[in-house]
């Protein structure tokens, strides 16, 4: 049973969700895969086809994982807007080198203007 959620969390992250949301969706199956189990017992099932018949009807790892993949709005940030992530870092870096402020200086130079790149 906790390697069907382990697989399933990976499952998650692999396809872009946000491991927030990866985290809180885990605990609330958990909890309702334990009262499943709880249930299927007092109906006299042994302990494996107990958790056998709660992750059943739970819907299995593939209709969990597409369930929560199809809301858009669980997808991380790097995922959704990977420019807003990556690109912020990359110009940064790239503000500070020797070589872009050489860069920036022949394109103001050729407009004939300065830029905040270049200016003394």
């Amino acid at each position: 049973m906790r390697a069907q959620l382990r697989s399933l969390r990976d499952g998650l992250l692999r396809r872009g969700v946000g491991p927030r949301h990866v985290t809180r969706y885990l605990t609330a199956l958990s909890e309702h895969l334990d009262d499943l189990i709880a249930e299927e017992k007092r109906a006299g099932h042994t302990e494996a086809n107990a958790e056998s018949a709660a992750w059943s009807r739970l819907g299995g790892t593939d209709r969990l994982l597409e369930a929560l993949v199809a809301r858009k709005d669980f997808l991380s940030w790097a995922h959704r807007a990977p420019w807003a992530v990556f690109l912020p870092p990359a110009l940064r870096q790239l503000n500070r080198s020797e070589e872009a402020k050489a860069a920036f200086n022949v394109v103001c130079a050729s407009r004939k203007r300065n830029c905040r790149f270049c200016a003394p």
